[in-house]
């Protein structure tokens, strides 16, 4: 990038947002997604529901009128998902981890029993599986998609990478909609943090191999090949230039679920970029195992929170130990 001159604005800035330390973009955007509410349209239309539910309490509302009216077995199939606790604690302009989220140092525990998001996040959460609004449907991000697809669902959460799957699986037995993930509360501030990959090059010292690498990433982040990827999955693209491109403007016309998925980001921040986390994977799943535990359990919110800092802060303390 310096020896070129790339432009580096030519990458969405709350995209490369995640991916940058200390004004340094350690590796290049490629198939970037956030979360969002998917929604039975025919279901909200026969309940009478015309306002989409922001923020997990507006769900609840709606719930007893898509049961009754709306012809729905589950209001929202919510799949356990280290990812969505993740985004619930960015929607509260929280963060996750401390020494600000990874960023200004490594991360030595986490920060979301400290400033209540966590609790808030799981408070929540089970008052709706308590109401009988989300059913335990599972571990990992595709668990809730199935019963959605199927028509039995009136909501899911899941990656935009999703749509065209969904999309596929519906394949016209009613209409997908789509909309941003849902706040916490009402009062909720934050934004949404970017999942999916981005390319990394190996430093192996030689130059014709490094400067074939990087031919290669510049043509995979070009704007033809963003606007293809976009078309084909659902990742966004990452580079600004794509939106002109005829191959993105179709697919956006012909499916205009896929555009909320790109608001969603522009109108997010780069401080909502999200954590930097030496032991994500792990965490991930000390999450899912903590939340499953309390929908079957009865564990309370505080319990399970303070459970979850005490795995996950010992996996940091011992991986910081031997990376010193």
């Amino acid at each position: 990038i310096d020896g070129e001159g790339w432009d580096l604005s030519q990458v969405e800035p709350n995209i490369a947002a995640y991916y940058t330390v200390d004004d340094v973009l350690y590796s290049m955007p490629f198939n970037s997604s956030t979360p969002i509410l998917y929604y039975n349209k025919d279901m909200f239309e026969k309940a009478g529901i015309t306002e989409i539910p922001d923020s997990l309490p507006k769900i609840a509302a709606v719930g007893d009128g898509l049961l009754e009216k709306g012809g729905a077995g589950e209001v929202i199939s919510l799949g356990i998902y280290g990812w969505f606790f993740e985004q619930f604690t960015s929607k509260q302009g929280a963060d996750y981890a401390d020494n600000g989220n990874g960023r200004t140092a490594a991360a030595t525990a986490v920060d979301f029993d400290k400033n209540g998001a966590g609790v808030k996040t799981l408070t929540a959460w089970k008052a709706l599986a308590d109401q009988g609004y989300a059913p335990n449907v599972g571990r990992g991000g595709d668990a809730g998609l199935a019963d959605f697809s199927a028509g039995k669902a009136a909501m899911t959460l899941g990656s935009t990478a999703s749509l065209k799957q969904i999309l596929n699986d519906v394949n016209g037995k009613f209409e997908v909609g789509t909309a941003y993930f849902p706040k916490v509360s009402d009062e909720d501030q934050g934004g949404v943090s970017i999942g999916g990959g981005s390319l990394w090059a190996l430093n192996n010292e030689d130059p014709a191999r490094q400067n074939a690498v990087w031919q290669f990433v510049k043509f995979l982040v070009s704007p033809a090949s963003q606007a293809y990827w976009n078309s084909q999955t659902g990742y966004f693209p990452v580079t600004v230039a794509a939106h002109e491109e005829t191959v993105f403007q179709e697919n956006i016309a012909k499916y205009p679920q896929f555009e909320t998925a790109i608001d969603q980001l522009h109108d997010s921040t780069p401080q909502s970029a999200g954590a930097l986390l030496s032991i994500f994977p792990e965490a991930r799943q000390i999450v899912e195992t903590e939340i499953e535990n309390m929908l079957n359990n009865s564990t309370s919110p505080e319990d399970t929170v303070a459970k979850m800092a005490d795995s996950i802060n010992k996996s940091i303390e011992d991986y910081n130990l031997l990376n010193e």
